[in-house]
């Protein structure tokens, strides 16, 4: 099954990349789960969507309310969409390819800035435990070195 891309689908209808995703929130419910994947995901449209796509754009050229496309989507009425422009087939897998590989790495990229705020977290905590640390060993050297002077103290009196 041939599927595109919100880019593809806004110059096969001749509108915004914007006006296509808006659509695509908007009437998800008659949509497949890839034209609204969601936050960070790439959207894919099949040939369903374009008929619901195409449903869409000639109401809203008719100037129809969302209320009454609802209604129209609602009651199984579909659109027949103008034909998808002709592509070098020979790139189509490649590009399907690079779009999955984003994808992946998008979702690495996510779990590389969880992993970095949490290390950040356990670095100021470190920092913290090591200056309560050195501030306690500085205290107990200090007594050390007080306990020491009266001591040495002590030995001069007795050996004077």
């Amino acid at each position: 099954m041939e599927t595109y891309t919100s880019g593809q689908i806004a110059s096969i209808f001749s509108v915004h990349d914007e006006t296509i995703r808006r659509w695509s929130k908007e009437f998800a419910d008659y949509m497949s789960i890839a034209a609204e994947p969601g936050k960070g995901h790439t959207r894919l449209y099949n040939a369903d969507d374009l008929r619901v796509l195409a449903l869409i754009a000639d109401l809203k050229a008719q100037r129809q309310s969302f209320q009454n496309i609802h209604a129209a989507l609602a009651n199984g009425e579909r659109g027949e969409p103008p034909e998808p422009p002709q592509e070098d087939k020979s790139i189509v897998p490649a590009v399907h390819r690079l779009q999955l590989q984003i994808e992946v790495l998008r979702d690495e990229l996510d779990v590389l800035r969880t992993e970095n705020a949490d290390l950040k977290q356990q670095l100021a905590l470190v920092k913290a435990e090591t200056a309560l640390a050195v501030a306690q060993r500085e205290i107990e050297l200090q007594r050390e070195i007080g306990r020491l002077e009266g001591e040495l103290e002590y030995r001069r009196k007795q050996d004077a």
